[in-house]
């Protein structure tokens, strides 16, 4: 589960001296004014609606996160349990179908995430008509490694 109130912990000194607009998914989403250089978490990559919104009410660049498939991926094959795990990438919608096989249990359970990797995100993003211009790892300059969890984009308007 996201921790909206822990995510924001750690990016308002960012916020403050970049003169970011920290603000929620729900916020953003939920007001119809224009806002200038927000950091949106989380990620507003949910759908074209979402995207037309981005468009027309944000000025300036865009800074969210986004889960890296790669620590997805690790958590998962390191976890040690009688699972066993089926991944399925999904282009057109940018997400991972995860089927998860319970040995013990004889259960199966399937869910779909939204994970990126840093070249995969580029790719979404320029198909969305949004440029790239920097990803870094859990925190502002950060390095991306297996496991950083989140990235943190800079994006701006084409």
């Amino acid at each position: 589960m996201f921790n909206i109130e822990k995510r924001k912990y750690i990016w308002i000194d960012f916020c403050n001296k970049n003169n970011l607009n920290f603000i929620s998914r729900e916020d953003f989403l939920r007001i119809e004014e224009n806002i200038i250089n927000p950091l949106i978490l989380p990620s507003p990559f949910l759908s074209e609606k979402t995207f037309e919104i981005i468009k027309n009410r944000v000025k300036g660049e865009i800074y969210t996160e986004v889960l890296n498939l790669f620590f997805f991926i690790k958590v998962k094959t390191e976890y040690i349990s009688p699972k066993f795990y089926v991944y399925e990438l999904d282009i057109k919608s940018d997400s991972i179908k995860i089927e998860e096989f319970d040995l013990e249990n004889h259960k199966k359970e399937s869910f779909i995430e939204k994970a990126f990797t840093p070249k995969g995100v580029e790719e979404f993003l320029k198909f969305k008509n949004l440029k790239l211009k920097e990803v870094w790892g859990d925190y502002p300059s950060g390095k991306i490694k297996d496991e950083t969890r989140f990235l943190l984009l800079r994006i701006d308007k084409k």
